[in-house]
């Protein structure tokens, strides 16, 4: 046996436990990164930062406690294929270049026997290779894995400390700018819940999915909320949009909803009066709705929502039906994709979405942790919000930002609930809403806004 416990299994994308090598650099790499931030920390009066070193040692732990358990219980699973997929393309940087530059810039070949892996005899997980998503989160992991020197736990630090940068940078913005409660305990949920640091550290879609969400909000803050309509602003947005397309796009189409909602609903905060102000609201939406369904009508674009709903069928039947899905699995009353089904589930696939599993439905080592997590978050729900529905309701509309989240924390917990059916599989997909729910939560420390 290799006294360095070196990966396996590299021909169907699985690793065995990380190399001694691998964890000994990747100590060393958060030990050195920790010194440089501590300095930097210390030249900082802003009282947010006593969170900045716990949340990045805490953004740290997760890495190896996510690396740890996907290499002993799943041996890599989606992980461990990205990152040997990267490897691949590393293999073949360095043997063929310009096949190399070739398979950066073009989508997977349909063929088997065309694609240059096969062609130059480079081992690669070859279902990841025809997932068009999965291909693109492996050409990323490329970039890290190359300056890791194919080390996995190393690589997946390096996407982690990139998430930890971007998520601080938009926690920061949102306490200077749109919190007034300076002493507010909101950064406990949204730095610190679990089950999204979990699913989200390291080489995974989730990771990609919340960054991306991190940044895309950061930049419409800017843009929309304090009106600093700059180009780079825009060129943000589009590089954030652009990368949650190509990761998960039906993401994306669920972030567009969201702000074009909270634009509609926004619009007429203008007007003084109360009750013609919730009257002209009514009739936007109304209206908005209407004009939304004409447009897709008359542009096709009814075609792609279509595209999206059978989309989403597949996913949920997959889960289903699938084998290879084990755990728990949970029933909501339907599984229709017509708009009546879909409309009659809504309210527990949104409940599933955000809530569940329940304590009694997670009484297993892998999910008992995200039980627990989903009782605090439905406690934490009924004393902020559930008596205090028209409070809560007046201040999401009074600031956009409260109101973006709160849309997007609806809308992709009904996707989510809907569509995952495996507890498993929820708790994984569901783990970026969450970061969202948290500012939710604490709508009564947010500013309220009147344009």
């Amino acid at each position: 046996m290799d006294i360095l416990l070196t990966y396996n299994n590299y021909n169907y994308g699985g690793i065995s436990f990380p190399s001694v090598i691998d964890i000994v650099l990747s100590v060393f790499w958060v030990f050195v990164v920790y010194v440089i931030l501590f300095f930097y920390r210390s030249k900082q009066n802003n009282p947010i930062y006593k969170s900045y070193l716990p949340f990045f040692l805490f953004k740290m732990f997760s890495v190896f406690l996510f690396g740890f358990a996907n290499s002993i219980l799943y041996k890599g699973a989606d992980s461990g294929a990205f990152w040997n997929m990267s490897n691949a393309l590393s293999d073949l940087l360095f043997s063929y270049p310009q096949d190399f530059l070739h398979e950066m810039w073009n989508n997977p070949a349909l063929n088997v026997y065309e694609n240059n892996f096969y062609k130059r005899g480079i081992t690669y997980p070859g279902w990841i290779y025809f997932d068009a998503e999965g291909y693109f989160i492996s050409k990323i992991t490329w970039f890290f894995g190359f300056f890791s020197g194919k080390q996995y736990l190393l690589t997946s630090l390096y996407f982690s400390f990139l998430g930890f940068l971007v998520q601080w940078r938009l926690y920061k913005l949102i306490h200077e700018k749109l919190i007034k409660n300076k002493n507010s305990k909101f950064y406990w949920l949204f730095l610190y819940i679990p089950s999204a640091a979990f699913w989200c550290s390291g080489i995974s879609k989730d990771s990609i999915v919340l960054l991306t969400l991190f940044g895309i909000s950061y930049y419409l803050i800017k843009w929309v909320t304090l009106k600093k309509r700059r180009f780079k602003y825009a060129l943000g947005i589009l590089f954030y949009a652009l990368i949650l397309y190509n990761v998960r796009g039906v993401v994306l189409a669920i972030v567009l909803v969201s702000f074009l909602l909270m634009w509609i609903l926004t619009l007429v905060n203008s007007v003084e009066q109360r009750f013609l102000r919730g009257l002209l609201r009514i009739g936007v939406v109304s209206v908005g709705l209407v004009f939304m369904a004409f447009g897709l009508y008359i542009f096709g674009m009814y075609e792609s929502v279509n595209n999206l709903l059978t989309e989403g069928q597949i996913i949920q039947q997959d889960f289903i039906q699938n084998q290879l899905y084990t755990g728990k699995k949970y029933s909501l009353g339907t599984t229709s994709f017509t708009p009546q089904g879909m409309i009659l589930a809504s309210p527990l696939a949104i409940f599933t979405g955000i809530f569940r599993p329940g304590i009694w439905e997670a009484l297993t080592p892998t999910l008992i942790l995200n039980g627990i997590e989903s009782s605090v978050l439905l406690f934490v729900f009924i004393k902020r919000i559930a008596f205090k529905p028209i409070a809560f309701i007046r201040a999401s509309l009074n600031n956009k930002f409260l109101l973006y989240a709160l849309l997007l924390v609806l809308i992709y917990a009904f996707a989510t609930g809907f569509t995952s059916i495996v507890f498993g599989v929820l708790v994984r997909l569901r783990a970026p809403l969450l970061m969202f729910f948290a500012v939710v939560l604490y709508w009564k420390d947010f500013i309220e806004e009147r344009d």
